[in-house]
């Protein structure tokens, strides 16, 4: 009979190590599995890949609740400074899919890094701003242009007024010259 309990409580014993080894996970490395608290994880959903400033960029993510019911806080980053935030209470499994309007001038002209976060995961994306076309610094490059053409038209003008008194300011010394050199003998007074 101690035989039979003995049986028992050691096939019992195996069941309940195995069983736990299975709801745990055998092999798992991901704390929230093992400790059932909220995970926030961050998926991209969709952003505008052509922008120019002063346009508004719209940055759609989803976030998915991979633990026990949480509350965090969702922040966006532009090249590492904070542009805005979402504080999300999500129950076990569930998500939450918001978007992040953010409306840059022309000091981010060029690449900037966009990031979208959760305490416990993130998504990166590098986005290019262009300049936009009829702008200030269009009308700025039309006005320089202008002030250059300005700028050779008086050089050509003045260039072209030198070489022309230069040119007629040589006739005169040829003329005076002659005078000088060949007085003219048949040239007499009359009184």
């Amino acid at each position: 009979m101690h035989r039979k309990i003995i049986c028992v409580l050691v096939v019992s014993t195996v069941l309940l190590l195995i069983g736990s080894v299975m709801s745990v996970g055998f092999g798992s490395t991901r704390s929230q599995d093992l400790t059932q608290e909220a995970y926030f994880s961050v998926d991209l959903i969709d952003y505008d890949s052509n922008v120019t400033y002063n346009d508004t960029l719209i940055v759609e993510y989803n976030v998915t609740n991979k633990g026990e019911e949480g509350m965090d806080t969702i922040e966006f980053l532009v090249n590492g400074e904070l542009v805005d935030e979402k504080i999300v209470n999500l129950g076990a499994g569930d998500s939450y899919t918001g978007e992040f309007l953010w409306e840059p001038d022309e000091g981010y002209a060029g690449t900037n890094t966009l990031r979208v976060e959760s305490d416990d995961d993130f998504i990166k994306i590098g986005v290019v701003i262009e300049g936009k076309e009829g702008s200030e610094d269009d009308e700025g490059f039309l006005s320089r242009f202008w002030l250059f053409f300005l700028i050779v038209a008086i050089v050509i003008i003045l260039r072209w007024e030198l070489a022309r008194k230069e040119k007629t300011g040589s006739e005169e010394d040829e003329d005076e010259e002659v005078e000088e050199v060949s007085p003219r003998p048949w040239h007499f007074e009359r009184r």
